[in-house]
């Protein structure tokens, strides 16, 4: 696959999802949670990465950061 294929690629599938990823920011800011406190946020981003698919979802770090692990082979 050339670079240009790619490019066209990665644009279809960024348009295939930009509608979820815009009705997410709209939650979250419809939805605000005081710094520190983001329990409910931590839920929302560790579930979608899970519904991604990911290798691992790790949650509790440093209180409710979210880390999400993608492997590679």
């Amino acid at each position: 696959m050339d670079g240009e294929a790619t490019h066209e690629e990665l644009d279809a599938r960024a348009a295939g999802v930009a509608e979820r990823v815009v009705a997410w920011r709209r939650h979250l800011h419809r939805h605000p949670e005081l710094s520190n406190r983001e329990v409910n946020t931590a839920r929302l981003v560790a579930d979608h990465l899970r519904g991604l698919g990911l290798d691992e979802v790790r949650t509790g770090i440093a209180g409710h950061g979210v880390v999400g692990v993608l492997r590679g082979g």
